[in-house]
């Protein structure tokens, strides 16, 4: 199909996948092979930002505004900020755990923050490209190899000798396998620098204006404050209207966040099929909830 994509003026590129060993991405050979091509996105210095998006998702919104994002932070959605997260006490993300003695937050999705830093749903992403951020990717990876699995959690080879971010990995989160590669690049990064809240960007005349900066895990006050991803290594996440998850039991979770976007007159921007039925292969009387 190459030709026919050139035709249409698209750039096609020809990369080789990086290896993804079976213990660290449970998912099918053909998948990992697929996961390995969209690692070599974190490869591609000539540009200054990639905007992934699944296969199985739809674009409902503007997107635009994202690359306003400065230059060098990643940016990623999440699978649920409400039910999917890190425990809390991990090595630099401090923004999460409250002072001794201080009140919890009760803005937001994550209530009392009882818990850590949401988990990454890899359905969209705005890469920064770095040789030296894929070199790190690959080192979690190869660390992970050879010893699989303890309730879906990859277990690292002691034998080897680590980086330093595959040590923190090794030492604090593992890594989750039961989403093919997902798990791989949430653990990398959490491992790299600080989890900040969802971005934030000021009102402007096309939907969005410049960019702020990420929400405060604890906020101030019950406030989303902003704050800039300044730090190696921070990084931040989008909101649940980047990252509609339009299957069961994924879009139950989202209701509340949709009742918030009626009510400031939002819109959803990003519409995402996680699990089953895909859009394009519903059975007959099948339908999808979107």
């Amino acid at each position: 199909h190459a030709a026919t994509l050139r035709a249409d003026g698209i750039d096609v590129r020809r990369v080789a996948p990086v290896h993804l060993p079976e213990t660290i991405a449970g998912c099918q050979p053909k998948m990992r092979e697929a996961a390995g091509l969209y690692l070599r996105f974190f490869d591609m210095v000539e540009f200054d930002r990639v905007l992934y998006i699944d296969a199985d998702a739809l674009v409902v919104g503007p997107l635009h505004h994202l690359f306003r994002v400065p230059r060098g932070v990643f940016v990623s959605a999440t699978i649920n900020g409400t039910r999917w997260n890190w425990p809390p006490g991990l090595p630099l993300q401090e923004a999460w755990d409250p002072e001794p003695g201080g009140e919890l937050s009760d803005w937001g999705a994550w209530g009392g923050l009882q818990r850590g830093p949401p988990m990454l749903n890899i359905g969209i992403l705005l890469i920064a490209p770095s040789k030296t951020l894929l070199e790190a990717i690959v080192q979690v990876a190869s660390a992970n190899e050879t010893e699989c699995c303890q309730g879906g959690w990859a277990t690292c080879d002691p034998g080897k000798q680590l980086s330093a971010v595959a040590r923190t990995v090794c030492g604090s989160t593992g890594i989750f396998t039961g989403y093919c590669s997902q798990g791989l690049l949430d653990a990398a990064f959490i491992a790299m620098g600080r989890r900040l809240g969802d971005v934030q960007f000021a009102e402007g005349p096309d939907g969005e204006g410049e960019f702020l900066g990420c929400s405060s895990p604890l906020g101030k006050g019950g406030r989303r404050v902003p704050v800039a991803p300044d730090r190696p290594g921070d990084h931040c996440t989008l909101d649940e209207s980047y990252n509609l998850q339009v299957t069961r039991p994924h879009f139950e979770w989202h209701m509340p966040h949709l009742r918030s976007v009626a009510r400031r007159r939002d819109r959803v921007r990003f519409v995402h099929w996680p699990g089953k039925p895909k859009p394009w292969v519903v059975g007959l009387g099948q339908e999808t909830v979107w």
